[in-house]
């Protein structure tokens, strides 16, 4: 977890009315700051997982900034949405949509979406899907930075829903952002999705 501004950004997300925000979230460009907001998510009562943040993570020549919100309800309905901008050999990318999977291990959020807005025009229409990880590791003071892989687009509904069960991308350390994941172990619920 990145400290000074990071610590509004959280306070921010929790309440962002306290902020004089909105309940929108954004990703912004370079020298603007990263926000969100988690006002939307309800109560963890009615939940199974949520996870959300903004991100701002560099592997390699790729540079990825994204925000997310992620809820999975106890019936197994996952609802949320995301904005991404990517950075890669002097050409940039963006695109928006909405999450379709959200699996949570522990404090690592497993996510998938669904593209329905993007230029990057690289990407084949029978392969609009979108995946990637984060790992929430604290909020105190002296927890390390929040892990998070880039999102990996063009892949297929198929390969999403794969991805999504089990398996992990690549994640480091973030450059900026924080990233908030909560889930109640699956196998302590029963068939009709209810605590035991």
């Amino acid at each position: 977890m990145r400290t000074g501004r990071l610590v509004v950004l959280t306070l921010c997300a929790l309440s962002p009315l306290a902020c004089g925000q909105d309940s929108t979230h954004s990703i912004a460009g370079p020298a603007e700051e990263l926000s969100v907001s988690a006002s939307g998510i309800p109560g963890r009562g009615s939940l199974s997982a949520f996870a959300f943040g903004a991100v701002r993570t560099t592997q390699a020549n790729t540079s990825d900034d994204y925000s997310f919100t992620a809820t999975r309800d106890r019936d197994g309905t996952v609802q949320g949405t995301f904005e991404w901008t990517t950075r890669y050999n002097g050409e940039t990318y963006h695109g928006t949509g909405r999450v379709t999977c959200l699996n949570v291990i522990d404090n690592v959020a497993l996510m998938a979406g669904v593209f329905e807005q993007t230029d990057a025009i690289w990407i084949p229409p029978t392969q609009q899907y979108v995946v990637w990880s984060v790992q929430d590791m604290g909020n105190k003071k002296k927890s390390p930075d929040d892990l998070a892989s880039l999102m990996y687009p063009s892949v297929t509904a198929e390969q999403a829903e794969v991805y999504c069960a089990s398996s992990f991308l690549p994640m480091t350390p973030i450059d900026e952002g924080d990233v908030e994941v909560w889930g109640r172990n699956v196998q302590s619920l029963n068939a009709n999705g209810v605590d035991d």
